[in-house]
């Protein structure tokens, strides 16, 4: 499956089955553009017109899928690896081997691209020496400093015949737009994280049923955007202070305990009720 995510949230907006290539043909945009643009123009398709950024990884990010996403009126953040075609990947390496670059510099290259017949948008081609080279191809955001960059480090030294290890955190600058990629790149990694390394239904309901697997996964996703619901609402309504926030595990044994019981309460109560439901929309509500 492929997802895409409210960065703010993390909760799944949308996803799409990958069926195999006979299958993909079939669907919108495959005839147009390659396999990585098509994916993320489905995904992103409720969206156009409005604006937003779209936050992409390597295998879905290029010069191509930043312009075909500008003409659906929609901005574009993502990291370039194996997709680059019409992106000065050969010149940013170069750049980057320059032994008198601090680690944190940026580079920064703008060229326009056409988003219909009449009006051109400015791109940005943007790269950030870390320890490795990091290139991004973007529509949107800007090279003010951001935060730093904090990754934690050990150190292990040896005292009159003992070994310990220090640990402490190396800072390294990078402009906003990094900041803004790294803050979103991650989400949906973070919400497998949750579904497959605490949850796991697919490990603990074993089956070789397709559908089975298919629905477990499904419910899964749903309990984890329930838990990432939560804490959006819980954040708000207490000003940030989490610190009684309960854990995935808390939460999911909970939400176990009223879908078990307290739904078996409600039902009580609506077949006791005085007369039956009028119509679809009160029986939505209910």
């Amino acid at each position: 499956m492929k997802f895409m995510a409210d960065v703010e949230s993390g909760i799944i907006l949308k996803l799409e089955l990958m069926e195999g290539k006979d299958k993909s043909r079939m669907k919108e945009f495959e005839n147009e553009f390659k396999l990585h643009t098509a994916i993320t123009l489905r995904l992103a398709k409720d969206y156009f017109g409005t604006s937003r950024t779209i936050i992409v990884d390597s295998a879905f990010s290029s010069v191509d899928t930043c312009q075909e996403l500008l003409k659906n009126g929609l901005h574009f953040l993502g990291m370039v690896k194996t997709a680059s075609s019409r992106f000065p990947k050969a010149y940013f390496k170069t750049w980057a081997s320059d032994n008198t670059l601090v680690r944190g510099s940026h580079k920064v290259m703008t060229t326009k691209v056409s988003t219909s017949s009449s009006t051109e948008a400015e791109i940005f081609a943007v790269a950030w020496k870390d320890l490795k080279l990091k290139t991004l191809i973007c529509s949107r955001g800007t090279t003010t400093p951001g935060s730093e960059c904090k990754k934690l480090r050990h150190r292990i030294i040896e005292d009159s015949g003992k070994t310990d290890t220090i640990y402490y955190h190396l800072s390294v600058k990078r402009p906003k737009v990094v900041e803004m990629l790294f803050n979103g790149f991650s989400v949906i990694d973070i919400h497998d994280h949750y579904r497959q390394g605490s949850l796991a239904l697919e490990e603990s309901w074993q089956t070789r049923t397709w559908w089975h697997r298919i629905f477990s996964s499904i419910f899964g996703i749903i309990l984890t955007d329930a838990y990432f619901c939560y804490r959006l609402e819980y954040r708000r309504v207490h000003h940030g202070n989490m610190m009684e926030f309960p854990v995935f595990d808390d939460f999911l044994g909970s939400l176990a305990y009223s879908m078990i019981f307290e739904t078996k309460k409600s039902s009580k109560k609506q077949r006791t009720s005085t007369g039956p439901l009028e119509n679809d929309e009160t029986r939505e509500q209910v």
